[in-house]
């Protein structure tokens, strides 16, 4: 026989009954199997297996299977609704005969097995088999009210690589409790299935004090929570990545209730939310991959990109019910956004919101932004600085808040900022007023000089706020800066501007088949 270890969950089993149903087999004075009839806990700590493992087993008679109120942990891949035990009958009058399943981590084998009653708080179950270790276990019993030993406290700074499993079986309790914002300055890997649950303003802050990551990686049907104690928007404080770590990881992950503070605060003064990716202490960046997951009912954001983070990866993911926007972001981090993720679930802002560009964080990557397919729009509360070739995809809406202003190009210098705006007759991109108010906000701004500044099918609507230098106020001004900016706009709508439709300051701007209308000043001011 192979050597195994005994790495295992008593989750449940299928009980064959050899006699009739109350347990008697042939002969007499067999215990009857009522005697077994509870839940039974196991709180050892098995060899090879995390300090926080635990076994919890239901024996139910009447449904001839296991009853699952808790799992113990085990990194054999083993789940819930694994069968751990089978063919249970009695063999005399303190035991049962079982064959148990145990692995050593590739395979998998059903041995003999014994479970013994050895007092109506405690029974055994030992394991024939050749390097099972242990070789028995004891299981006591769980008294009515009491609670297993689940959820596991987390209140201190997790400093060695750990591993967090799905204790409970059941889905609505949770295996973990954080009090306070707890440090992951280790790699943090959590289990499919597993909930954590945080107290009052709790949180997780990764890399606190140093390195560290999070991979939580759940499935489909069992993905990973992070939750609040009480289910309150605003409850906990939420999860604060601030390491540039490859392994940071939400796939299949749930982030609710969260927000109760300030967990980013080097963006718009500070703000709350479920996930933040901060500025790495000492560090150009931090980073995430954000894939599959649910963001819901945060008091603020669902997701915040602070200055110089970085979205490694961002796909399928849903925002729901958060108070402020889907997602707040600088203009470096809006490329990665997918068309296919739910931005519109009833959030304050049903969109993304693209913050002021700090100080030597422009856009300096090539990037494309895309329309969404749930109709969300980007807000930009802040002006944009693009120093590289920026797309806008068909379709895409931009509302801008109060004398804001997109710029594409760096005054006095390179490199040129482009602009590719090229929409059709069906899905134009449109550049707007957060208020349909004519003067809004400032409007598009080319200072670059290259040929290649191109917008058709296109709206630009409710700029011209304040003039560029000494020019004058409108939708689309073409910088004297760089002396001779460059743009050439056909097939687009230019209207409600408090100035002109496009000022051009200096440069060369080529213009066909365009529509004006609404503008205060000349269609085209030079």
């Amino acid at each position: 026989m192979k050597k195994f270890s005994l790495l295992f969950v008593l989750a449940g089993f299928v009980w064959v009954s050899c006699g009739d149903d109350d347990g008697d087999g042939p002969g007499s004075g067999l215990v009857d199997f009522d005697d077994i009839l509870d839940n039974w806990t196991d709180r050892t700590v098995l060899d090879g297996i995390s300090e926080d493992a635990f076994i919890v087993v239901s024996f139910d008679r009447a449904s001839a299977t296991g009853t699952v109120t808790a799992a113990s942990v085990n990194n054999e891949g083993i789940v819930c609704d694994d069968v751990i035990f089978r063919e249970i009958e009695p063999a005399d009058g303190i035991s049962f005969t079982a064959e148990g399943l145990i692995s050593d981590g590739s395979a998998t084998e059903w041995v003999p097995a014994i479970i013994t009653v050895n007092n109506e708080n405690e029974i055994s179950v030992a394991y024939e088999c050749t390097g099972c270790n242990p070789a028995v276990d004891v299981l006591t019993r769980v008294t009515d009210g009491e609670e297993p030993v689940v959820p596991v406290l987390i209140d201190n700074t997790i400093t060695s690589d750990r591993v967090l499993f799905n204790l409970v079986c059941d889905p609505d309790q949770p295996d973990y409790l954080v009090s306070g914002f707890v440090g992951v300055d280790a790699f943090l890997t959590i289990e499919p299935g597993v909930i954590i649950a945080f107290e009052a303003n709790a949180g997780l802050v990764v890399g606190q004090f140093g390195g560290g990551a999070i991979s939580a990686i759940g499935t489909s049907s069992d993905p990973i929570v992070f939750t609040g104690q009480t289910k309150a928007k605003g409850f906990w404080g939420g999860l604060v990545f601030e390491t540039n770590d490859v392994r940071n990881e939400l796939d299949y992950v749930i982030v609710e209730y969260a927000g109760s503070d300030i967990i980013a605060d080097d963006i718009l003064g500070g703000v709350r939310g479920g996930v933040s990716v901060d500025v790495e202490p000492g560090s150009a960046a931090s980073s995430l991959k954000l894939k599959n997951s649910v963001l819901r009912e945060n008091d603020g954001y669902g997701l915040i990109m602070e200055w110089f983070s970085q979205l490694r990866e961002f796909s399928n993911n849903t925002f729901e019910n958060n108070t402020d926007a889907a997602v707040l972001t600088e203009a470096v981090n809006v490329g990665a956004l997918d068309a296919s993720s739910s931005y519109a679930g009833g959030n304050g802002f049903d969109g993304v919101e693209i913050a002021e560009t700090k100080a030597g964080n422009a856009l300096k990557e090539d990037a494309t932004w895309t329309s969404f397919d749930d109709g969300s729009v980007y807000y930009v509360s802040g002006d944009i600085e693009i120093e590289a070739t920026l797309t806008i995809l068909p379709g895409a809406t931009f509302e801008f808040e109060a004398n804001t202003e997109i710029v594409f190009g760096v005054p006095f210098g390179r490199p040129e900022g482009i602009l590719r705006a090229i929409g059709t007759a069906d899905d134009p991109i449109t550049f707007t007023g957060a208020t349909k108010t004519p003067g809004y906000w400032q409007g598009i701004v080319i200072v670059s000089t290259s040929n290649q500044n191109e917008m058709s099918h296109c709206i630009v609507e409710y700029g011209g706020s304040d003039a560029i230098l000494a020019g004058e106020p409108a939708n689309i001004t073409l910088d004297i800066f760089n002396f001779a900016p460059s743009l050439t706009i056909t097939n687009s709508t230019i209207r409600n501007s408090a100035g002109c439709g496009i000022y051009v300051q200096s440069g060369n701007l080529t213009e066909s088949d365009n529509t004006f209308s609404g503008n205060s000043s000349d269609d085209v001011c030079l």
